[in-house]
């Protein structure tokens, strides 16, 4: 049989998980950085288990064996992809390298203090060209603070238009601190939608965003606030060069 533990961003070593177990949390967007693997029971005898991980921005590490810490800690880079081997008792293997580094806490991430801004618009009134709270006003501030420019149109343009130099556009797998933008199709008015990506959990994702609608039925402005969507709801994702 096979053991495994995981190392999760903000809350460090879990306990050990065996067969059909998750390693990892669930819901709680903490991304695993670190694993140990290791075999029990009658494996243990005759066979080494033999594994590696590719990390953010450092990419394959070393082989880790029989229950060595695999992958980072203490730097907040996530595991991107995990490769195992088991291998006969003793039989000579190529280990590659270290497969652990302890990080230096890094300063904020550009991502995390853009994620941080859009927090920060909650519960105000962004009207970019005028005095009306619309959905392209949130994206407007989003886009001056990136310091791309802010954009004209309506929602459904950027869905659809030019894209800032280095920003790429995206179908699947958005990430905190990406732009979600939905075609004229949506909807009722034409016009499309767009809001920014603050939180991703499982098959949702979780967006700071103002409405048009909402403003117009209100009979006032209505000041940003937090919508969860289906994680395939929106169009396409703007994804910024951080």
């Amino acid at each position: 049989a096979v053991v495994v533990r995981a190392h999760c961003s903000d809350a460090g070593w879990l306990g050990w998980v065996g067969s059909g177990q998750v390693a990892g949390t669930v819901g709680e967007c903490r991304q695993v950085e670190c694993v140990q693997i290791n075999l029990s029971g009658y494996a243990v005898s005759f066979f080494d288990i033999y594994y590696r991980v590719h990390i953010e921005d450092y990419g394959w590490l070393g082989w880790a064996k029989n229950g060595e810490m695999a992958g980072s800690t203490n730097g907040r880079k996530r595991m991107e992809a995990i490769q195992i081997r088991l291998v006969v008792k003793g039989e000579a293997f190529d280990t590659g390298g270290a497969p652990y580094m302890e990080l230096t806490q890094q300063v904020k991430s550009a991502r995390d203090e853009a994620v941080e801004y859009l927090n920060s618009l909650v519960g105000q009134n962004c009207c970019w060209n005028d005095n009306t709270t619309d959905c392209v006003d949130v994206a407007q501030y989003y886009y001056d603070w990136l310091g791309v420019g802010a954009r004209s149109g309506n929602g459904c343009n950027y869905h659809t238009g030019n894209l800032p130099a280095g920003w790429t556009r995206i179908y699947s797998d958005p990430l905190p601190g990406d732009v979600a933008a939905w075609g004229s199709s949506w909807g009722s008015s034409g016009y499309g939608h767009v809001a920014c990506v603050v939180d991703v959990s499982g098959d949702t994702i979780t967006v700071v965003e103002q409405s048009t609608t909402k403003r117009k039925k209100a009979g006032h402005n209505v000041p940003c606030y937090y919508k969860t969507y289906s994680i395939d709801s929106p169009y396409s994702y703007l994804r910024p060069n951080f």
